[in-house]
């Protein structure tokens, strides 16, 4: 039995011969059908050009139920293949088990529901990937006039007719964002246009029956556009040239340094590439500037005090200590190779400060110290001044000669990570060279207004760039292999002082992805 795919569109150029694509790699479709929903694009033509069969162009927009009615009175075929024209990374093989579940009888329609989308996890009938009966859609004019409440119609349909309704993940598959396609303030009036128009959709009344009250409608209509908006949130936000370069592969004549503000940041930013660089024989360091020694929630949990003591701040530092020495083990990184440079939590920037006394320590206002109190320290009593740190930071980079230095991204919105970004740099450049390359220079970000991007655990979507830092920055993109994305989350469970915290349990949790994430940087 053959399937006729109808794609509805409006005004998708840029993507619709990605999805022309995919369904050309489905044995069971034998026509493809495009309908260009009053667009003022190049529609019509990149879908000829992609391998179209039909172009049905629409003088006039009629919404999502229009173009796709319109598509079916074209089709030869029995059972439809209905999709979005803003999909990326369809894959023919899902595709398929959708399509099987209707051919085979094992369901009247089958749903296709995007495993990264929070959305759809949570109402899957607004999914657009469909396979249903033609006779089902052109029996049911009306199902015209419901524009972007087409599928919530259907839905409704289904249910009240008893129909069995098979579901399929789809993993990988993004929509492209409305405010990426039209442009920010054009972008959200199109999604609070479909989600009102989702609300509204009902079935025809019978003369004489009463409606739904304007006022329910009202509130319904703005309860759930908020939630809709506000869910950008939690979703994959897409950027324009998502393809990035790869970031090189670890060597055995590799010496990596990474020197991060906190333990647990270099787990975010490369506990992958850790463990690839181990595997292929290359060194790895890891430098902390700060014990984490700042945290009021956490020393306030494990001291079991509402106010915490100077003590207990200490203590959570050398709790911090123990986690990413377990942690890093895990990874392969012996203890040796771990440097705890023991300065004050969220007191880096004061120390990069050029108004601040060089001569005068500053003194934490958590641990009350002036000096790093930690017997396990790179240098134990360190005076708390900026000329101390740079020492520090020099002396390790002339001892170890690392040929890849990766610390935080100047951009990234805690200041600790801003300051160490600027030490690192400085203790780079002081280095004599005479001797051996200079290192090559990585950042990777950690906090920023627009990234993670879905907040959350995702670990089939991919760690994008920020769309705010897409420009300025050139951007490499290192894969991980499921086997070092699954330790990677085992040695994230290391970190338990951090995981009691439900933002940063959240936060930590959005760096488990395909991929990790690193920045181009002048030394």
């Amino acid at each position: 039995m053959g399937v006729s795919c109808i794609i509805a569109a409006y005004n998708e150029e840029r993507l619709i011969g990605q999805v022309i694509a995919a369904v050309r790699g489905v044995e069971e479709v034998t026509e493809i059908i495009v309908v260009s929903d009053g667009s003022t694009d190049r529609t019509a033509e990149v879908a000829v050009a992609s391998g179209a069969d039909v172009i049905v162009q629409l003088p006039k927009n009629l919404g999502k139920g229009g173009a796709i009615l319109a598509g079916a009175r074209r089709a030869s075929e029995r059972v439809l293949l209905l999709l979005d024209a803003d999909l990326e990374n369809l894959k023919p093989c899902e595709l398929e088990a959708l399509i099987r579940r209707v051919v085979d009888g094992d369901a009247h329609m089958a749903v296709g529901v995007l495993a990264g989308d929070l959305r759809q996890a949570v109402v899957p009938h607004l999914s657009g990937i469909r396979v249903v009966h033609r006779d089902c859609l052109l029996c049911r004019p009306h199902l015209a006039a419901t524009r972007f409440g087409f599928e919530r119609a259907l839905t409704k349909t289904a249910w009240r007719e008893r129909w069995k309704v098979a579901r399929v993940r789809f993993t990988g598959v993004n929509h492209h964002l409305k405010e990426e396609k039209y442009g920010f303030i054009q972008g959200w009036r199109g999604k609070v246009r479909m989600t009102v128009e989702v609300v509204r959709v009902r079935r025809p009344r019978r003369y004489g029956a009463r409606g739904p009250r304007s006022r329910v409608l009202a509130l319904t209509t703005l309860v759930v556009t908020l939630a809709y908006l506000g869910m950008g949130l939690f979703t994959t936000s897409r950027v324009r040239g998502s393809t990035l370069e790869p970031f090189p592969e670890p060597t055995p004549e590799d010496r990596y340094l990474i020197v991060a503000a906190h333990a647990d940041d270099e787990l975010l930013a490369a506990g992958g590439l850790i463990q690839r660089a181990h595997s292929v024989g290359a060194q790895v360091w890891v430098v902390f500037g700060t014990n984490g020694d700042g945290n009021r929630l956490a020393a306030a949990i494990t001291s079991r005090r509402p106010l915490p003591r100077p003590a207990d701040f200490i203590a959570e530092g050398m709790l911090r200590q123990r986690e990413a020495l377990q942690a890093l083990g895990r990874l392969g990184v012996p203890p040796d190779h771990v440097f705890f440079l023991g300065y004050p939590d969220r007191g880096l920037w004061q120390l990069a400060s050029p108004r601040r006394d060089p001569t005068r320590p500053y003194v934490s206002p958590f641990t009350k110290a002036s000096a790093s109190p930690y017997r396990m320290a790179f240098r134990p009593n360190a005076p708390y001044t900026g000329k101390d740190l740079l020492h520090d930071l020099g002396t390790i980079l002339t001892v170890i000669r690392p040929t890849v230095v990766l610390t935080h991204h100047p951009a990234d919105r805690h200041s600790d990570h801003q300051a160490l970004y600027q030490f690192v740099r400085q203790a780079i450049r002081a280095v004599d060279y005479r001797e051996h390359q200079p290192p090559r220079l990585y950042t990777y970000l950690v906090h920023a207004w627009d990234f993670p991007r879905p907040f959350r655990y995702a670990p089939e979507a991919p760690l994008l760039p920020p769309k705010s830092m897409w420009e300025s920055t050139r951007w490499l993109r290192f894969d991980l292999l499921p086997e070092e994305l699954e330790m990677k989350r085992t040695a994230m469970r290391d970190y338990r002082s951090q995981l009691d915290s439900p933002y940063l349990r959240l936060l930590m949790s959005s760096f488990i992805r395909q991929n990790e994430l690193f920045a181009v940087a002048e030394p």
